[in-house]
């Protein structure tokens, strides 16, 4: 009979199997792992405004306002030219929302 994993064992098989997943959509598809941002400005366009609906929440920092991020989808678009990605290259990222 298997024993039952505790919550730590449990935390820890989640997160090798999630760095498993990881590695192999490196290596078989040839993507690269990036930081999204958590935050952008408003000013830059790159939040996706998804079906129109959703507003973002905002703040500022002295005379400039932030957005946190709902969706990367702009973003990762802007970040794979931005950041010299060629065809058949690519990147895929962490959400944190």
């Amino acid at each position: 009979m298997k024993e039952e994993l505790s919550y730590y064992e449990t935390i820890k098989a989640i997160d090798e199997t999630k760095k498993y997943f990881e590695r192999q959509l490196e290596v078989r598809l040839g993507i690269t792992k990036a930081q999204g941002p958590l935050f952008l400005k408003s000013s830059t366009g790159l939040q996706d405004q998804l079906s129109g609906v959703e507003k973002p929440i905002s703040f500022k920092k002295g005379e400039e306002e932030f957005e946190i991020i709902h969706s990367l989808a702009k973003w990762k678009r802007y970040a794979l030219k931005h950041y010299g990605f060629h065809s058949g290259e690519g990147l895929y990222t962490d959400m944190s929302a």
